[in-house]
């Protein structure tokens, strides 16, 4: 009885502590429909979100969870507000929803992590932009499905991952037709559970060679404190580093209290952005960085433990000006 209250406690903590967020500028585009409307706490300019999640009935029913009945098929959404509420509208496609937003910067598409939604997308810190001098694209999925109760949840959703790789294949044959053909430097950011699917793109390049998506168009990829496994993780990695042009960075954090929850959900798995253990050392390639965050973020708030790549010590500066950094490096081609 003890233990399961304190797996349902950890759980809810996990829950309220995780999460991910990320910003972009904009202009006009072709309407494909208007899906709606809702409230915003923080005025954003706009947002670029390819979508594999059915906004349009989690806006209307103001739905928390991810029903697995509902259209995942690939969206691009455009998405806008004022000081009060966002709207958001489906466009034609990628090539429309970028020329719309005028990018023109480095683009860094940001893979977000369990249980971020579209409030949270709008609603919280639209700092990465700035931070990082690049513009964001957001690949949002269905990141909570309902089965139960928390632990349930999170595996569900978990499990639910790779039946959504045909259009994550759609997103990034898309996006590298259009990053070719502008000649445009791009990286991605894969956060927390969101790694799940660099990780499944990782061992589609390990079986098959003859990948479905062609992935040389991506200069950096960031796995960002991963909620994956960490035994045999260079299995994936190694042939996702080979992939791209650029490098592949791991980042990590002894004392991520969010991936120390995580790992009691996964039966005492150790998590890749927990770092090595004796069993499991990390061992440098030559495209693959470690980058570890545990000594900067020492005796900082837990809340700063997960999301620091864009959530940062506020009373801080210095600290927080020093993981920007280590970003900018980690994101330079």
């Amino acid at each position: 009885m003890k233990k399961s209250l304190l797996k349902y406690l950890l759980s809810i903590l996990w829950i309220c502590i995780i999460s991910s967020s990320w910003a972009l500028f904009g202009q006009q585009m072709v309407i494909k429909q208007v899906i709606g409307t809702t409230h915003a706490d923080n005025p954003l300019n706009s947002i670029g979100i390819a979508s594999i999640y059915d906004y349009t009935c989690s806006i209307a029913e103001n739905k928390t969870y991810f029903d697995p009945a509902q259209d995942t098929t690939l969206k691009y959404l455009y998405a806008s507000s004022d000081s009060s509420s966002f709207a958001l509208t489906e466009v034609e496609s990628l090539e429309d929803l970028l020329n719309s937003l005028c990018v023109w910067k480095d683009l860094l598409v940001l893979v977000h992590g369990y249980g971020d939604g579209i409030c949270r997308i709008m609603n919280r810190e639209p700092l990465l932009a700035g931070m990082y001098d690049v513009d964001v694209l957001v690949l949002s999925w269905p990141a909570v499905m309902e089965a139960g109760g928390k632990v349930q949840n999170f595996k569900a959703t978990q499990d639910a991952m790779a039946s959504q790789m045909a259009q994550i294949y759609r997103f990034l044959n898309d996006l590298g037709s259009f990053m070719r053909e502008h000649q445009m430097h791009c990286s991605f950011l894969f956060h927390s559970l969101g790694n799940r699917f660099a990780m499944l793109l990782g061992q589609e390049l390990e079986q098959n060679t003859n990948s479905p998506a062609d992935l040389s168009f991506i200069d950096n990829i960031i796995l960002n404190e991963a909620c994956v496994p960490l035994a045999d993780h260079l299995k994936w990695a190694e042939p996702l580093s080979r992939a791209i042009s650029g490098h592949l960075s791991i980042t990590y954090n002894r004392s991520d209290v969010v991936l120390a929850i995580a790992r009691s959900f996964s039966e005492k798995q150790p998590m890749l952005g927990q770092g090595p253990t004796k069993k499991e050392p990390f061992t440098t390639g030559n495209k693959i960085r470690y980058v570890d965050f545990t000594k900067i973020l020492r005796w900082q708030n837990p809340r700063f433990c997960h999301n620091f790549y864009v959530r940062q010590p506020e009373d801080n500066p210095e600290k927080a000006r020093e993981i920007t950094e280590v970003y900018r490096k980690m994101l330079q081609y």
